[in-house]
């Protein structure tokens, strides 16, 4: 069975006038990694970890495309990898 892990990280990004925000960056173990592009936006559960009805971002970093997702009810982001224990 699959177990995941979710991955607190830090985002930079612009908030609009009318609360929506759109990604730039995302931080992780004090390295920056720009978005180059957002595939997607909808608000959608992660697999298999505890979220408060997160929105998920499916963006391009590096080249490689990637979940991210903001739970605006604690205004955290997060990612998910699958865990190896």
């Amino acid at each position: 069975m699959k177990r995941y892990e979710r991955i607190d990280i830090q985002v930079e990004g612009i908030f609009g006038r009318d609360g929506s925000v759109r990604p730039e960056a995302v931080i992780f173990e004090d390295k920056r990694y720009p978005i180059t592009r957002i595939k997607s936006c909808n608000l959608r559960w992660s697999a298999g970890v505890p979220c408060i009805a997160p929105v998920e971002y499916r963006v391009v970093i590096d080249g490689v495309e990637k979940s991210i997702y903001y739970e605006r009810e604690t205004n955290k982001w997060f990612s998910v990898k699958e865990s190896t224990v």
